[in-house]
């Protein structure tokens, strides 16, 4: 038995039956008890317990009794719990995973199993389907958040050690006049200027050309704007873009304009 609480993830209607199921470590379960008020047995619980003993070399492969002293189990669906003398406030459910709830059903004849089984199949695959959507989502926000804060890190070091090419120095007032306007990160504006550089010249491929120069670089990873920084025709399609948002956002710049710095004469 595991001392532990599964994760409710989601909830379905069968008939009048109201299904919890629950997730542990990927895999989606449903209680002894849901299974048989679901296949209409008049005892569900014990109906369950004694199918469970006669194809127990099957069942027991999918299925666990869970202890659980946090109280997310609902009461209805408990099987016993601790006494005065032994274990009080501890309560003990079976779950059993998808192969599981398919076998009870295979081997119980109840007119409502092929229907159950159809039920919890759209059940359990549809959470896998938006959980597998969700997953991708948030990796993919966490790895553009890596990539800016990566970009901007290893600007503010070049910064500091003066190591930007003669092409980002001269860029770079460009970016944080523009970075000022949007009110945007560093990392975000080059998110986007990417993205623009692609729309406008849809022959370009980006990831593709990161790989090649990784590949003639002897490098692992690099960044994209590293990329451009190297390549003389992207580095006009990026001054090009620039050129092109300062002009539509009435932006002024050249290469003149500084900052005024303060000094004991002002």
């Amino acid at each position: 038995m595991k001392k532990e609480s599964y994760n409710l993830v989601t909830t379905g209607k069968f008939m009048d039956i109201e299904c919890n199921f629950y997730e542990k470590d990927g895999e989606i379960y449903l209680t002894r008890e849901q299974i048989g008020r679901a296949l209409d047995y008049s005892n569900p619980r014990k109906a369950i317990e004694k199918l469970h003993l006669r194809h127990k070399e099957r069942l027991d492969k999918y299925s666990i009794k869970v202890i659980d002293n946090k109280g997310n189990i609902p009461s209805t669906q408990i099987e016993w719990i601790g006494s005065e003398n032994l274990n009080k406030g501890i309560s003990v459910t079976t779950f059993y995973s998808k192969k599981g709830i398919m076998e009870i059903c295979r081997h119980s004849h109840k007119p409502k199993a092929n229907n159950f089984i159809d039920f919890c199949w759209d059940v359990i695959e549809e959470y896998y389907s938006l959980n597998k959507e969700y997953l991708a989502r948030l990796d993919e926000v966490e790895e553009r958040l890596n990539d800016m804060e990566d970009v901007q890190t290893k600007l503010l070091s070049n910064q500091k050690k003066g190591g930007w090419s003669k092409w980002m120095s001269k860029v770079m007032p460009i970016f944080n006049l523009m970075t000022d306007h949007f009110d945007i990160s560093l990392g975000e504006l080059y998110h986007n200027l990417f993205l623009e550089l692609e729309n406008i010249f849809p022959e370009t491929h980006l990831n593709q050309l990161k790989e090649d120069y990784c590949i003639a670089n002897n490098l692992v990873t690099c960044y994209t704007m590293e990329v451009i920084e190297a390549k003389e025709d992207l580095r006009m399609k990026m001054e090009y873009i620039i050129t092109g948002i300062l002009g539509r956002h009435e932006l002024e710049y050249s290469e003149n304009t500084k900052k005024k710095m303060e000094t004991i004469f002002d």
